[in-house]
């Protein structure tokens, strides 16, 4: 009996786009084949892949299963036909009396039951499909690759979802104004007939944010272990800095849990500051401009 062909022909992990940061919204003809403008989301970048017997990976850029991190996924996902594989976003969504709530990045680093606690939703935002059952599918246009997309997910409900798109730059320029309060970071433009390849050539995925920030890694901390002032960070160009202003209670919690039994005392003549020890944790910056530039603490990685 001849032996059947696995569906599965992309398998992880997957190298994913990048997009190349910009300072203004591309016109509509500016990408090849038109442009394409999704809505930044402020979460976890994640590819998700439906393997044999619907087991689900859902992957991060660093080859991590984020799985059990986020246990509500993987059974939606794993409704989806074997052999799928999508490109997309972890995003916690926090709701308000109002009705009109907002992405939290934040929640996404608390624990499955702290989430659930607080009625936290999750979801999985897809922007891209990559393959399909039997078919590699990153060298078809991004049109069709969208086509796929939709198809993909039809008449699907949360935890998944389908990303914003249009075609329309007064739309997206809408977008980029009106929903920065629900913690929408920007816009990402695509051309049309682009192909998915994580190069930065002109195939290029372009991000225009409200904020341009960089990772840095965190090697020591101001105030004492439980209650984090300040951070001392080596920036990219291997230059340090003090982050200012000084944490709120918000921003230091985290921190202060990530390097638990990973801080020992700074030199004598600095007795506020603590020196982190082993692989030092990413964080996120902002970088000021200027002779006097500041370097403001945004958030802590997630550690994948």
């Amino acid at each position: 009996m001849p032996r059947t062909r696995s569906p599965v022909l992309l398998r992880p992990p997957v190298e994913v786009m990048q997009p190349v940061p910009v300072p203004v919204l591309p016109a509509e003809d500016a990408l090849p084949g038109g442009t394409q403008y999704t809505i930044k989301l402020d979460g976890i970048r994640a590819t998700a892949h439906v393997l044999e017997g619907h087991e689900v990976r859902l992957m991060s850029r660093r080859g991590n299963d984020l799985g059990a991190r986020f246990p509500q996924l993987p059974p939606a996902l794993a409704t989806l036909p074997v052999g799928l594989v999508l490109d997309g976003e972890i995003v916690a969504y926090e709701g308000s009396s109002g009705g009109r709530g907002r992405l939290d990045f934040t929640a996404l680093l608390r624990s499955p039951a702290a989430r659930a606690a607080a009625g936290t939703q999750v979801l999985y935002v897809a922007w891209d499909a990559l393959a399909l059952p039997g078919r590699d599918i990153r060298d078809l246009p991004l049109w069709e690759r969208w086509e796929a997309l939709e198809m993909a997910l039809a008449g699907a409900r949360p935890p998944l979802q389908i990303c914003m798109a249009t075609t329309s730059w007064a739309e997206a320029a809408d977008w980029y104004r009106g929903l920065q309060s629900m913690g929408i970071e920007g816009i990402v433009a695509k051309g049309l007939d682009t192909r998915y390849r994580p190069t930065h050539g002109a195939g290029a995925w372009q991000k225009i944010r409200h904020s341009e920030t960089t990772d840095a890694q965190l090697i020591a901390i101001t105030g004492t272990p439980r209650r984090p002032q300040a951070l001392l960070v080596r920036l990219p160009d291997g230059s340090t800095a003090v982050t200012t202003p000084r944490l709120t209670p918000v921003q230091a919690r985290p921190i202060a849990d990530t390097l638990a039994r990973r801080l020992e005392p700074g030199p004598p003549d600095s007795p506020s500051t603590w020196t982190v020890t082993g692989e030092p944790p990413l964080v996120e910056v902002a970088v000021g401009s200027g002779r006097h530039s500041t370097v403001r603490y945004v958030r802590l990685r997630p550690q994948e």
